[in-house]
């Protein structure tokens, strides 16, 4: 028991940027971009860690971020 579980929610675009804005001094917060390395590194937002959806452990990367995070 008591083992957290994670929670998927679609947003709009609207509320995206609302988030990002209300989070952006939270330590617990974090922005992930799943494009490829090669998008990522070209333009990304700020702070916004990669784990590409390409990469074949990509199940296994999410598998082992920090628990007590709120990724975006």
């Amino acid at each position: 028991g008591g083992e957290a579980q994670n929670i998927y929610k679609q947003i709009s675009a609207v509320r995206c940027d609302s988030l990002i804005d209300a989070n952006t001094e939270n330590p617990n917060f974090a922005i992930i971009d799943v494009r490829t390395y090669g998008e990522w590194v070209n333009d990304h937002l700020e702070g916004s860690i990669n784990r590409s959806t390409r990469d074949s452990d990509f199940d296994q990367q999410l598998d082992a971020l920090p628990k007590q995070k709120i990724f975006f």
